[in-house]
């Protein structure tokens, strides 16, 4: 009986004579064949860093496998490999840590491995997520990248993505004039363009296009890794809260909202409304600069940092942009409109105290816009 309480996984050896096993820790791997628990293979030492780089990008050495409060302390994550599965194949363990996947004997020597191969941009490295075997192929699941399946005799590999790089969470959908299919999420925006000449076309003809926010959403299959999209980064701050709206502008640029993001001057943009130009990539970030889009300021929560909500955007007959702006408690701006004809920036302000959720927005046939409010922000 193996009677820590740090084990990770237990290893049966069914090979007809032996009643022996391992037993996998978060540090060690031992082996009871001779009767007694040996340990043969140190786990911990194949990586012993904090899980985050220091902020100029070197790996921190933990003390030991015991020291997550070193690195939880300074915001550099947990203390060492994690251990993600292990296996008993061909009379060798197959161990797959987050960082490097080990063909172990018996005896603990090392019969071959394979550290994560992408990116080769260290900053770009994703993880192992899980394996799969198949004769002399291992199929390597791997961190929002895609699986990576190699042969153990040739040292060969090939990766496997999807035909976007974004997460599959898409939370408005536009078709714009051209045709072409918007989806945005919490990482940017995907497009497909149909009958687009290219490499990169799919069995329905389109051809995909991932706008990214960066540097936030760095675990990506990168252009030259694949050939089942198109990636570009755009320098902005992902918010914490999904996008629930993507519009077409009547100049063909696609118009979206970034919730939940403190505005913030630094070499990239910490906007909560986006205009993209499709085709150029070209973006204008809006924030609270000039009172275009109104944060959080000490009345439905004792914060007072800004942060910026969107919950709807939408086009008027005119073609002007009206941007519902909840939580508009330091300028009492509830909708922020923007200018069909020269762009310029207009606003409505909250009718009374009460009115600092604004949802929705519609227009009539009068050309009247009705408003929909939330009305339990101010609780007594």
């Amino acid at each position: 009986i193996y009677d820590d309480n740090d084990a990770k996984q237990y290893l049966p050896i069914d090979d007809g004579i032996s009643n022996g096993g391992f037993v996998i820790t978060d540090s060690l791997m031992f082996n009871n064949q001779t009767g007694n628990w040996l340990d043969i293979y140190d786990i911990f030492n194949q990586w012993p860093y904090c899980e985050k780089p220091d902020s100029e990008g070197n790996p921190v050495t933990c003390p030991s496998p015991r020291s997550d409060s070193f690195c939880e302390t300074r915001n550099l994550g947990t203390c060492g490999p994690d251990v993600v599965s292990a296996s008993w194949h061909d009379q060798k363990v197959e161990l797959l840590l987050d960082q490097l996947y080990i063909i172990l004997n018996d005896d603990g020597s090392e019969d071959y491995s394979l550290t994560v191969p992408y990116s080769e941009w260290k900053d770009f490295g994703t993880k192992y997520t899980s394996f799969s075997i198949s004769n002399d192929k291992r199929i390597l699941g791997m961190q929002s990248y895609g699986l990576l399946s190699f042969d153990i005799n040739s040292d060969s590999y090939q990766l496997f993505v999807s035909n976007t790089s974004h997460t599959n969470e898409f939370y408005a959908l536009v078709v714009t004039s051209a045709g072409d299919l918007a989806a945005v999420s919490k990482t940017g925006v995907l497009m497909a363009r149909e009958n687009k000449k290219g490499r990169i076309v799919d069995s329905n003809g389109f051809v995909y296009h991932n706008a990214l926010s960066y540097p936030d959403y760095k675990y990506f299959p990168k252009n030259h890794e694949q050939n089942r999209f198109f990636n570009k980064r755009l320098l902005y701050h992902a918010g914490k809260y999904p996008t629930y709206n993507i519009i077409e502008k009547n100049n063909g640029n696609l118009v979206f909202g970034n919730s939940y993001v403190r505005p913030r001057p630094y070499w990239y943009d910490f906007p909560a409304v986006i205009e993209l130009e499709p085709f150029t990539y070209e973006f204008s970030s809006y924030d609270t600069t000039k009172q275009r889009i109104d944060g959080y300021w000490g009345i439905y929560s004792d914060h007072m940092n800004m942060n910026m909500v969107i919950n709807e955007i939408t086009e008027d007959n005119q073609g002007n942009i009206w941007v519902t702006n909840p939580f508009c408690e330091k300028y009492g701006n509830l909708l922020a409109i923007q200018s069909a004809g020269d762009n310029a920036w207009s606003h409505v302000n909250i009718p009374d105290s009460n009115s600092f959720r604004p949802q929705t927005i519609a227009f009539d046939q009068s050309n009247r816009a009705w408003i929909g409010f939330v009305y339990d922000a101010l609780d007594d």
